[in-house]
Parts: structure tokens; sequence; C-alpha cells
């Protein structure tokens, strides 16, 4: 399964944009998610928005990280760096 192509964006809540954020995919179409700032702090909440967002770029990166290093001859066999790589796109169900 494949993510929801990005770029990703956020829009405030209108009563509370310090502590509700929808992500959305640029068109403003699709919700990727809301997220409610509960127990963290302020600073913590942005960073966690701004991860979130940049997600596909990151997933985006990693495979043409990926794709170098096999054209490269590094696999799976003889580096520690492609294996971290290409679990983490497994995991992000690439």
């Amino acid at each position: 399964m494949s993510h929801t192509p990005g770029p990703w964006i956020e829009e405030r809540h209108k009563q509370e944009p310090k502590k509700i954020v929808d992500i959305r995919t640029a068109d403003g179409v699709n919700t990727i998610c809301i997220m409610f700032r509960c127990l963290v702090s302020q600073p913590e909440f942005e960073s966690n928005i701004r991860a979130i967002k940049a997600v596909p770029e990151m997933i985006d990166a990693l495979k043409a990280a990926r794709a170098q290093m096999l054209k490269a001859g590094i696999t799976h066999d003889n580096a520690d760096i492609y294996n971290t790589i290409d679990n983490a796109i497994k995991r992000a169900g690439q």
C-alpha cells in the first residue's frame, strides 16, 4: 500500500489554533490526521506537526537513497545503513 501523496499541509482549527490541527493534502480535500495538543508543550506540538507534514518527502528521499545505494552495489549484505533505510521504507508500507 502506498501513502497519500504529498505535499501535506496544516490547517489550524479556528477556535483552538494552538491546540487542534488538521494535516491535509495540499488541495485540502483529504484529511491525513487530526492532531490535538494535550500533554506536550507547544514547541513539541509544533515539531510533531512539521515531522508529520514531512513524511511524504522523507519517504521519497529514502527511496532515492536506497536506489543509489543499490546502483553502487551497497545492499543488505554489506551495509548497516542500507538495512536501516530499507527497514524504514518497509515500515512505511512502501
